[in-house]
């Protein structure tokens, strides 16, 4: 598979799903011939289990961008 393409395995909604995590300056090269960037910030999420008893991170990129 690609850099940074990876194919979820385990027991959860997601397994069998191909992933590809980008970096910020992949999302911006990928974005810059169609979209004028307005916005690049990631964003870190805690998640808890229903018992609030384990907690694990979540990162992800949020772009904003207009169409040109």
């Amino acid at each position: 598979m690609a850099h940074n393409t990876y194919l979820l395995e385990g027991d959860w909604y997601e397994a069998g799903a191909v992933q590809h995590y980008f970096d910020e300056k992949e999302i911006k090269e990928y974005l810059k011939e169609k979209f004028e960037i307005l916005d690049v910030r990631l964003v870190m999420q805690k998640k808890m289990t229903v018992d609030f008893k384990d907690e694990s991170w979540s990162y992800r990129w949020h772009p904003t961008a207009k169409k040109v």
